[in-house]
């Protein structure tokens, strides 16, 4: 992968389009974006929960979920779309910059019109009116029976 891409400030909105909901080691895990991402990341003066990538003319969020690895669900127009995550992040990338064989990565989704895009804390995203929460779920049973054993 040449170096056609940079790392942006801020992304406020996420542009009308296809996008692959995905970790993105599976679909841009080539050197030298990889490595330049994990540094923009983990860098030591400022870690990042998300950074913003613009790549071949396309802009995109690359963002830290909050307990690591997992599957991931995230409700769209399209319905629900899922991911496995082996890296710690998920991506919204634009389907134009995937190839064929890595759209089975992830679920594929079309935003109709450019949608807000917050990112409240790590692990939560809003996209328009949905949002994607990668915080664990609380179990109020397991929490009651900790509390009775005390």
């Amino acid at each position: 992968m040449s170096k056609d891409y940079r790392f942006i400030e801020k992304l406020d909105k996420l542009p009308a389009g296809r996008y692959l909901f995905t970790d993105p080691c599976y679909v841009l895990g080539e050197e030298p974006f990889w490595s330049d991402l994990v540094i923009e990341l983990n860098s030591e003066d400022v870690p990042k929960d998300v950074v913003f990538v613009e790549m071949k003319g396309k802009v995109f969020p690359i963002f830290k979920t909050s307990i690591g690895d997992g599957l991931y669900s995230f409700i769209t127009y399209d319905g629900c779309v899922s991911s496995p995550v082996d890296s710690g992040c998920l991506a919204f990338v634009p389907v134009s910059l995937v190839k064929d064989e890595d759209l089975e990565s992830g679920g594929v989704f079309t935003l109709y019109k450019d949608e807000k895009l917050k990112f409240p804390e790590r692990g939560v995203v809003e996209v328009g009116i949905w949002q994607l929460d990668t915080r664990p779920e609380l179990d109020y049973e397991d929490e009651e029976e900790e509390e009775e054993e005390y």
